[in-house]
């Protein structure tokens, strides 16, 4: 009986895993990059489950902090096109228009006297102030390592003016 409860939880502790040979060469991949270099983190999921995480590089060159598999990565300018190609996905389930005014769905944008609509985000042409120049004005440094979702609406909804006439530039 004292061997029969070790070998029910022999299951719960057996995972997918990725096989050595896989690993090997996922490795040797990054390696040529190097340790002290930008790196990534690296996910191989199968069935939903993932079966082999790892950081390679660096995460910040300069106070040497190596990536770990659980490293958040600031994406900034990565996601645009992401954000993009959502927009028009909510287009076309009829949940919004690209050219919906901005405020039917962002109620925190201050009212600037003018019209600035979803598609003029997306293609940077809303007037709206880069927010990360208006963290800038409003104490935040730029080089602040993370913000919240929470911090950067309350950075945009600070902004008084427009820099120019939505659409324009």
């Amino acid at each position: 009986m004292k061997y029969l409860l070790p070998l029910l939880l022999l299951p719960c502790l057996v995972r997918a895993q990725i096989p050595d040979s896989v690993q090997k060469k996922i490795d040797h991949v990054f390696r040529a990059f190097g340790a002290k270099t930008p790196g990534c983190v690296v996910a191989v999921l199968k069935d939903d489950e993932i079966i082999f995480k790892k950081g390679y590089g660096m995460a910040n060159l300069e106070y040497g902090i190596p990536n770990q598999p659980n490293t958040i990565f600031h994406i900034a300018s990565e996601s645009k096109q992401y954000v993009a190609f959502c927009m028009l996905l909510l287009e076309q389930q009829g949940k919004l228009t690209v050219d919906d005014d901005i405020r039917k769905h962002l109620d925190f944008v201050p009212d600037f006297g003018t019209r600035i609509t979803i598609r003029q985000l997306i293609h940077h042409t809303s007037g709206l102030r880069d927010w990360g120049s208006v963290a800038a004005l409003t104490g935040w440094a730029r080089s602040t390592q993370f913000y919240t979702n929470a911090d950067a609406l309350e950075i945009i909804a600070r902004q008084k003016h427009l820099n120019h006439k939505p659409g324009d530039e």
